[in-house]
């Protein structure tokens, strides 16, 4: 669905490897971080047939031959369901590290998934970490950019979307 919408939250787009062969160009985007979540929102909660419930979740629930029956929350709800999606993002068993000290947590101070990944472990899933790499957050403030020159993004650019194929924009 991301494909489908992300052109309209976009702030620059830009076809990467362009002097090099087909087979190593990519297309690139910088979207609006807050405008695309705000717009997806919008689509899904819209979308029909669609119950949305968000909670920690911290078991499966399982019924006969072991058949997925649902999820137990981290407060004791139970959610049922014939099927269920789990969208753990980077938060299960999630740690952080300040300096030399880490801790248990989600990004930006948000409290980590707790349960759930060794109650997969225990259903037989493999269960590994993603280890995201972030850099160091820089105050814009203190870089000099007179070194530097800007990339402008393409005028005339390709869309994700196959049934838009391209346009232009004035991009930043």
């Amino acid at each position: 669905m991301s494909v489908l919408y992300s052109g309209r939250c976009y702030l620059q787009k830009r076809v990467l490897n362009i002097s090099r062969g087909p087979a190593v160009r990519a297309l690139r985007a910088q979207t609006d971080k807050r405008e695309y979540a705000l717009e997806m929102k919008k689509i899904v909660e819209r979308s029909p047939n669609l119950s949305i419930r968000e909670a920690m979740v911290t078991d499966i629930l399982l019924g006969k031959n072991d058949n997925v029956e649902g999820v137990r929350t981290f407060f004791g709800m139970n959610f049922y369901a014939s099927s269920v999606i789990l969208t753990t993002g980077t938060f299960m068993s999630g740690k952080i590290w300040v300096g030399r000290t880490s801790m248990p947590a989600g990004r930006a101070g948000e409290p980590a998934s707790v349960g759930l990944t060794e109650n997969l472990q225990r259903l037989g899933f493999e269960i590994d970490r993603l280890k995201t790499g972030t850099p160091a957050r820089v105050d814009i403030r203190t870089v000099d950019f007179s070194g530097l020159e800007p990339q402008q993004g393409d005028q005339e650019v390709l869309s994700f979307n196959v049934i838009c194929r391209s346009h232009s924009f004035n991009s930043i």
